[in-house]
C-alpha cells in the first residue's frame, strides 16, 4: 500500500512539473517569418492611423518595424549567401522605417501631410518584403491596395473596406484592390516628387489636402 501511495505521489509530482515545462517549451523563439509578419502588422497600424486622419503612434510603430527588421537581419545573417535577397529587402525596410521615425517629432507635433509623405517608401519596401519573402498562406492575411491618384500602395488586413491612408477622410475610398503580382514600383511615388495639389496644367486639384 505504501509503495502504491509513493508511486501515485511521484506521478502527481511529475504531472505538476510538466504543467510548468510544457508552456515554457510552447513559447518558441520567433523566426524570420514571425518578424516579417510583425513588420507587416506594424505597417497596417500606421495605415490605420493615417486613414483615420491621425498620427497617433506612427513613430512607435515605425520604431517597432526597425526592431523587428534588426531581429530578422540577425537571423538571416547566419547564412548571408543564401539569404542575400532577404537581407537586402530587410535593410530597405529598416532604412525606410528609421527615416520615417527620424523625420517625425512627438506625435502631437507631427503634421499629417509629412507622415503620409514618408509612408510611401516605407509601405512599398514592406510590400516588396511580404510578397517576395512571406509564404503565400501567411501573406494571404494582407490585402494590397493601390491609389492611382496618390500613386501609392498599402496593406490592409481588412480585404473588403478600402481605406486610403494618403488622402484619409477627404477621399477615403479612392483606390482599388490589387494582387501582389500586380505591384509595380513605377506606379508608386516612392521618391516623394508627386504633388497631390496640382494638375498637369498647374491648376489646383479640388481634392488636394
Amino acid at each position: 500500500m505504501k509503495t502504491r501511495n509513493t508511486f501515485t505521489g511521484l506521478l502527481l509530482l511529475l504531472a505538476f512539473a510538466l504543467a510548468w515545462v510544457v508552456p515554457a517549451q510552447a513559447a518558441k523563439t520567433p523566426t524570420v517569418l514571425d518578424h516579417i509578419t510583425a513588420i507587416a502588422d506594424a505597417s497596417v497600424r500606421i495605415h490605420d492611423s493615417l486613414a483615420s486622419d491621425s498620427v497617433k503612434d506612427v513613430r512607435k510603430n515605425a520604431a517597432d518595424i526597425v526592431k523587428s527588421a534588426d531581429a530578422a537581419l540577425k537571423l538571416a545573417g547566419k547564412d548571408k549567401k543564401k539569404n542575400a535577397k532577404l537581407i537586402d529587402a530587410l535593410n530597405g525596410v529598416k532604412t525606410a522605417a528609421a527615416d520615417y521615425g527620424k523625420g517625425l517629432k512627438k506625435d502631437e507635433e507631427i503634421k499629417i501631410d509629412a507622415a503620409r509623405e514618408k509612408f510611401y517608401p516605407l509601405s512599398s519596401s514592406i510590400i516588396e518584403l511580404v510578397k517576395d519573402h512571406l509564404p503565400e498562406k501567411a501573406a494571404s492575411k494582407y490585402t494590397m491596395f493601390h491609389c492611382p491618384m496618390a500613386k501609392g500602395y498599402w496593406l490592409q488586413t481588412d480585404a473588403k473596406k478600402l481605406r486610403n491612408p494618403y488622402y484619409g477622410s477627404e477621399m477615403l475610398e479612392c483606390g482599388k484592390k490589387a494582387g501582389f503580382k500586380d505591384y509595380d514600383p513605377a506606379k508608386c511615388k516612392c521618391g516623394g516628387k508627386h504633388k497631390h495639389g496640382a494638375t498637369e496644367k498647374g491648376k489646383l486639384d479640388p481634392h488636394k489636402h
